[in-house]
């Protein structure tokens, strides 16, 4: 057995001074070779002679046996340099593809892969690795192991290959605690350092270690053989794995005809489904955004990457990053095949969150929240609260306005009320109270105004979002400014005059058509006063609209 040069602790064996193959005879040293004191040597013996945690300890070692099947002669400190490794890993992978399964390549591909990934950043100048290659080296090493977890087939060989038979019995259940525990804590480390994409990426590879061991574990009772290499034996394996070695088709269509329920295991968003499952949104979102163009837009994607956006933004939302929440809806909007869908629990999230604040006594803020939220949710809900929060604000603002402050305040509270009402009754025309509000508000306003100086200035109420209907409580000619209505009563006072003043002009020019003696000059003064007739009625009845 041999260590990886990126493996930078001694191993087991180094430490008390054994090579692997003596470990059966008992001849433990008394003294340890690396380890700290004698009783250390006393606990690192006691680990290689229990067979699960030795295994433990050959699974991250090359194996002779292996890399002589695969042809490695070289020198393996050559593994410290990135083109050899490079290199070599493209040859095994080579050999993997042709003779898929075969413990030999997936084992040697897991343990080059994980030593390079594990010592990211620690390597030194000599093997560089950047991060998206780090990324990479995890899912290589990560969907192997879960490969050979799920392998009866390679436990037996393990059992020859090391001479380490008992490891079958709980090695797999090992392995795959062990990995488990690692990825926690390097997340854990993560997020505690604030790193939170970090952590994001490494419970990505978490969750595909495990929705990969789940699907290679169902696959073997069907008894699916790959075809290639010498001996057939049944596949053990998940999708990504069975997508690098161009067996995926094949055994998806093999599932569907005797298992179609395990279908959904060997889907090529089975990794997203899980990340979704445990509620790794963010390790969710990463994996749908690397994701090619035209897979991405595929319907399931699509509805994943929906949830996972409204699930982001609850949490924006609670963590009071408003903006990222609103930006992370607008998404789902866009996305969603039916807008309701999306709608309805943005409303939810956004009214519990807007109530909250206003429980707190921030008004402005819940008032603020729920504006920008109107065009994302539904109208029938988050409008009714919106406009009782501003009718709740408006009387705040009047109360301010009527206790002894001065004219310029009182002024500008009774303006800012009159805004909010005239918002509230265009969110809620119904509420008959918010309308005498307004109204009583505006009176206020033109009354103060009007005391103010000797050219008052005319309430100026905002623009509602949206009219009432014309003619219904709070429609058009109801919410229509006073000086707009001033213009229209001049315009139509004007309109009116050139109606009747036309229609004297042609009373008083009648009588002149009637004398023959006029002639043509008549028909003339005929054909004008009817022109201008027409002309007159046409604009009387443009000003008066």
């Amino acid at each position: 057995m041999k260590k990886d040069p990126l493996q930078r602790e001694a191993t087991a064996y180094e430490r008390i001074g054994l090579a692997p193959g003596e470990v059966d005879t008992g001849a433990f040293p008394a003294t340890p070779v690396v380890a700290d004191d004698t009783a250390d040597a006393v606990a690192v013996g006691e680990e290689l002679r229990d067979p699960v945690r030795r295994a433990l300890v050959d699974l991250f070692l090359y194996q002779d046996r292996y890399l002589d099947d695969l042809a490695f002669d070289d020198p393996l400190e050559t593994l410290g340099e990135t083109p050899v490794r490079r290199r070599v890993a493209e040859r095994w992978r080579a050999i993997e593809r042709r003779g898929f399964p075969m413990p030999a390549a997936m084992h040697s591909i897991a343990v080059l892969s994980y030593w390079e990934a594990r010592g990211s950043g620690r390597n030194g100048p000599d093997l560089p690795t950047p991060p998206d290659m780090t990324a990479r080296l995890w899912e290589a090493a990560l969907f192997r192991f879960a490969a050979l977890c799920a392998s009866e087939a390679f436990w037996t060989e393990w059992g020859v290959v090391t001479g380490n038979r008992g490891a079958a019995d709980g090695g797999a259940a090992a392995l795959e605690r062990h990995l488990a525990e690692e990825l926690e804590a390097m997340a854990a480390l993560r997020a505690e350092n604030g790193d939170i994409p970090g952590e994001a990426r490494v419970r990505e590879h978490l969750a595909l270690f495990r929705s990969e061991l789940e699907a290679a574990r169902a696959l073997p009772a069907l008894k699916v053989l790959s075809g290639r290499g010498l001996s057939p034996v049944a596949m053990a394996a998940g999708p990504r794995l069975l997508a690098e070695v161009g067996l995926l088709e094949k055994v998806q269509a093999a599932v569907g005809e005797l298992r179609p329920d395990l279908l959904p295991r060997f889907s090529p968003i089975a990794l997203i489904e899980r990340l979704v499952e445990e509620r790794e949104y963010e390790g969710a979102l990463g994996a749908i955004e690397r994701l090619e163009p035209e897979a991405r837009e595929a319907p399931d994607v699509r509805r994943l990457e929906v949830r996972v956006l409204l699930e982001l933004g609850r949490g924006d939302l609670e963590a009071g990053r408003f903006d990222d929440a609103i930006a992370r809806w607008q998404r789902a909007i866009v996305l969603a095949e039916v807008r309701s869908a999306v709608a309805v629990p943005i409303s939810g999230a956004v009214l519990g969150a807007a109530k909250l604040l206003h429980s707190r006594e921030e008004h402005d803020e819940a008032i603020a929240l729920l504006q920008r939220a109107l065009p994302l949710g539904e109208r029938e809900l988050v409008g009714v609260p919106l406009a009782h929060f501003l009718l709740e604000r408006a009387e705040a603002r009047m109360a301010r306005a009527a206790d002894g402050a001065d004219d310029e305040t009182a002024i500008a509270e009774l303006r800012g009320a009159v805004a909010d009402l005239e918002e509230a009754v265009t969110l809620d025309p119904t509420n008959g109270e918010t309308r005498d509000r307004r109204n009583e508000a505006e009176d206020r306003l033109r009354s103060l105004l009007a005391s103010a100086g000797p050219e008052p200035v005319e309430p100026g109420p905002v623009e509602p979002v949206a009219a009432a209907p014309a003619g219904e409580p709070g429609g058009a000619a109801e919410n229509r400014p006073q000086a707009e209505q001033g213009r229209v009563s001049a315009l139509g006072a004007l309109g009116i005059a050139l109606w009747v003043g036309v229609g004297l002009l042609a009373l008083v020019a009648y009588p002149l058509m009637m004398p023959q003696r006029l002639g043509g000059v008549g028909t003339l003064i005929a054909i004008g006063v009817a022109v201008g007739w027409i002309a007159a009625n046409a604009v009387g009845y443009v000003l008066l609209r």
